[in-house]
């Protein structure tokens, strides 16, 4: 993968479902770096939820 930055780095795919509360599960791929234990979730994910980061709160908030 190619960031922003121009600089190239090795990523993993992985296929998850994500369900969230009572809501249906969603069925997508995700990229991590390798060594990373942070998948990236995209704006097509992002956008059909609420999310409100409270950065001094240390807290994530997600509604639908």
């Amino acid at each position: 993968m190619i960031g922003v930055s121009s600089i190239s780095i090795t990523v993993d795919m992985y296929s998850v479902v994500l369900k969230l509360g009572s809501g249906h599960p969603i069925h997508l791929e995700v990229i991590g770096a390798v060594g990373d234990t942070e998948p990236i979730l995209g704006r097509d994910i992002l956008n059909q939820y609420a999310v409100l980061l409270n950065g001094p709160g240390q807290t994530v908030e997600v509604s639908e």
